[in-house]
């Protein structure tokens, strides 16, 4: 994975530097966390953006507790500029779509980078 970090001043710059990674590295998955800041507003900006990490983070947080097949499993989340990581391993591929739907669904959310691991449980049964 490739990591795009920093701010840019127009959302047609954050958009160019994605089109090159992408150019670059294609096959890798690229993870957009540029931030756009007119010139003159970086200090409300990056402080706004921290509230918006936390405001995805505690959604998705309590959406994963109320879900019943996901509740138990291990996922970890980090969010930077609306950009959120998901982490960590579940049960089945469905599990890791329904991670990954749940997260989608939270308010400002931009975009969902799924790095969670399949780990089906060991059956433990021999024939």
């Amino acid at each position: 994975m490739i990591t795009l970090s920093g701010t840019v001043p127009t959302p047609d710059e954050k958009e160019q530097a994605a089109s090159v990674a992408k150019q670059t590295a294609p096959n890798y998955t690229i993870a957009d966390e540029i931030a756009v800041v007119s010139p003159g507003s970086a200090v409300a900006t990056k402080a706004g953006d921290s509230d918006t990490d936390g405001a995805i983070k505690d959604p998705f947080k309590a959406a994963l507790t109320k879900n019943p097949s996901l509740d138990k499993q291990s996922i970890s989340v980090k969010s930077t500029n609306g950009v959120v990581v998901l982490s960590g391993s579940v049960k089945t591929e469905a599990d890791k779509l329904e991670a990954q739907k749940l997260a989608k669904a939270v308010p400002n959310v931009q975009q969902v980078v799924n790095e969670i691991d399949v780990k089906p449980p060991a059956t433990g049964q021999s024939k």
